[in-house]
């Protein structure tokens, strides 16, 4: 249309028409849309978790336990609350609000062209065409698919979707601005009896239903005059974000094809100039940050996010560092979505931060599950659950509680005290009831096994840094008993308690499997007669150093990892262990115990396969290269390692799924044993 010299006196859009349509209305050219929209990366867009990498690391630290993602909410009363959709928004609303440099207009008729979103009211169905106020959330609304993005609240009403009131808005284009109407209908095509074979494939069946009828009643609306452009898409729908490129090519194939119709509405080169220019005047251009204003929130301190945020007034507005900020602030965990417009204010503009929690908030519950077994000597389950309670105060402090079942079983609570805003510097009071299975070998056979129970209490002090990392010191009193379950009725109590020292960094982009990133982390505990350890001669010490470094080139993905473990006791619950599934996979799990224990892995894989958005990411397959350096092996009298160095190779398939990574494995050790390993979120 642009080469044809064919100006537009106004853009009427629904949905996908709205986006596109908003951007070209607000003086962007059918080059630079073309251009936004083909560098978009949709898979990361509408990944609506917080990366990893932007969570704070006090939060990541759940990753750890084996919890799987699934995120549910309690109301006051006890009941369940769900999230309102199967996909957030948040990255959508900053990259619409990036393309259209967060315009605010009394009246989208001062826009470069005027302009209207057309969306529809949940409560009714009926039609709401927007025609003021927040560009981007106009935009927004008109493409609120239902049960696949939140609904948006504007105005007193719940908007969702267009499409299914009016999802080719020909009235609409003839009441605002002109006679003639250039109509593009880009809906997808209804389905074949052979392709509703399922429910979801039903659901979207209907709302193609819905969709086309309103549609064929628009296009009956056309006259002679008009021009109805249809895109042949193929199987193409209205979720294949990522085929942008195709969908562009069967657009102007289609409009090419009309070129003949569409030159009656051409004009002289001068005039078309003309009208290109008087659009680039009219473009909105942001000023000075004069204010800023933090809509009300329902749990979370306001001040924090003022705090966090640190919008710099009398200056121009940095939105790559605002976006920066409002990213890391949607990564607490605490919002559906957190989002900011322009508003025109004397000698400038205000920052408006709408800051929607989560409607299923503050009160969280978790669950995970997680299996492994080597078909041999080592197999368990586990069944996890977690409570969270947040922002219990102005500072945010938490409380949490998770309970486990299965081979591991337990309760451990813990309470999160923030002592400033910005959550720098904290204290944690945390207590724990586990009881687990622990066993000794001896050259591949178990010898001892005992089920191991622990009550502990603690009090830390510690600063955190943000997304980064975190230090903590604090003092501990334990008391334990173990009691074999091998038939010999063996028991012994121990009571302990001392002084531990952690640091951590972690940005790693998944706990479990991770592809790029890098970690570390040092922990340090001496017991001390003073603070419970039985006596003098019960003190020891123990401390492990952990570090990983991930990179990810094409679709391969490399792992380094160093685990350093050392301890001077004799107690075999403590001493260090490996053995097991990227332990040195050769040996049963923790078949082997020292004094001191330098184990390193190498690990390759390369993703071959994707899995559904709601499943997971990817299927990998992979080797994995482990080795073990051993110190004072000789610590336990009944085991006796031959070897001061230890070697295993694994070859593996699995997927990185929502519930964790699961493993199919061949391990084989230089004690030249095969194992064979099945884990679904193992590790625990």
């Amino acid at each position: 249309m642009e080469e044809a010299r064919i100006p537009v006196d106004c853009v009427i859009g629904t949905s996908i028409g709205a986006l596109v349509g908003g951007l070209y209305a607000s003086g962007e050219t059918a080059d630079a849309i073309s251009k936004e929209v083909i560098t978009i990366d949709w898979d990361d867009v509408l990944n609506d978790r917080p990366s990893r990498a932007q969570r704070r690391y006090h939060d990541k630290q759940d990753d750890w336990v084996g919890l799987g993602g699934f995120q549910l909410g309690l109301s006051d009363s006890g009941y369940m609350l769900f999230p309102k959709s199967a996909l957030g928004t948040q990255k959508v609303d900053l990259l619409i609000r990036r393309l259209v440099q967060g315009a605010t207009v009394d009246f989208f008729d001062n826009l470069p062209l005027p302009y209207r979103a057309v969306a529809a009211d949940l409560e009714s169905g009926d039609i709401v065409v927007l025609s003021r106020g927040d560009l981007a959330g106009a935009m927004r609304a008109s493409m609120a698919v239902p049960g696949v993005f939140p609904p948006v609240e504007r105005d007193t009403r719940v908007l969702i979707d267009g499409g299914i009131a009016r999802n080719l808005p020909v009235d609409v284009a003839r009441g605002v601005c002109g006679e003639v109407v250039i109509a593009v209908d880009v809906g997808s095509p209804l389905l074949s009896r052979r392709e509703t074979s399922d429910v979801l494939a039903i659901s979207d069946q209907t709302m193609r239903v819905l969709t086309q009828r309103n549609v064929d009643e628009q296009i009956r609306s056309l006259n002679t005059r008009d021009v109805l452009i249809r895109p042949s898409l193929g199987a193409m729908s209205s979720a294949d974000f990522t085929d942008g490129a195709t969908a562009q090519l069967a657009g102007e194939k289609a409009a090419r094809d009309l070129l003949p119709m569409l030159r009656s509405l051409s004009v002289s080169e001068t005039d078309y100039a003309n009208w290109r220019a008087k659009l680039e005047s009219r473009r909105f251009k942001s000023g000075l940050i004069r204010a800023v204003d933090v809509e009300p929130t329902r749990f979370v301190n306001p001040a924090v996010l003022r705090e966090l945020l640190d919008v710099k007034l009398g200056k121009p507005l940095d939105v790559d560092e605002l976006e920066k900020r409002l990213t890391y602030v949607y990564g607490r965990d605490d919002f559906e979505q957190i989002d900011y417009r322009l508003v025109p204010v004397q000698d400038g503009y205000a920052v408006n931060l709408s800051a929607r929690e989560k409607s299923w908030g503050p009160r969280y519950l978790d669950f995970g599950l997680g299996l492994h077994t080597d078909f041999e000597d080592s197999q368990g389950f586990q069944l996890s659950g977690q409570y969270k309670r947040k922002w219990l105060n102005a500072l945010g402090a938490e409380f949490k509680t998770r309970l486990t079942l299965g081979e591991n079983r337990g309760i451990y609570s813990d309470i999160y005290q923030p002592l400033t805003l910005n959550g720098e510097l904290f204290v944690a009071l945390h207590a724990n009831w586990n009881t687990k299975p622990v066993a000794v070998y001896a050259a591949g056979i178990k010898t001892l096994d005992y089920r191991k129970t622990s009550r502990t209490i603690g009090f830390d002090v510690g600063s955190a840094w943000g997304r980064w990392g975190e230090v903590r010191l604090g003092v501990e009193r334990t008391k334990f008993n173990a009691t074999s379950i091998s038939g010999d009725n063996d028991k012994f109590k121990v009571n302990d308690g001392g002084v531990r020292f952690s640091i951590g960094y972690d940005q790693l982009d998944n706990a479990k499997y991770p592809r790029e990133g890098s970690y570390a982390r040092l922990d340090w505990y001496h017991s001390l007669h003073s603070l419970g350890a039985a006596d003098e001669e019960d003190e020891f010490y123990s401390g492990v150093l952990d570090l990983k470094q991930a990179i990810q080139i094409g679709s391969w993905s490399f792992l380094a990892s160093v685990n350093g473990a050392v301890s001077d006791t004799k107690r075999f619950d403590v001493l260090p262990a490996v053995g097991g599934l990227f332990k040195l996979s050769g040996y049963v799990e923790n078949e082997i115990r020292a004094g001191k224990i330098v184990r390193t892995q190498i690990r390759a894989s390369q993703d071959f396969g994707k899995l559904s958005r709601f499943l997971g990411r990817s299927v990998f397959w992979g080797t994995s290269l482990e080795n073990a350096r051993l110190w004072d092996s000789e610590v336990l009298n009944l085991q006796h390692v031959e070897r001061s160095t230890l070697h295993s190779v694994a070859l593996f398939i699995g997927s990185d799924t929502r519930i964790g990574p699961a493993y199919f494995a061949l391990g084989y050790g230089d004690n030249k044993k095969m194992r064979v390993y099945l884990s679904i979120n193992g590790d625990y």
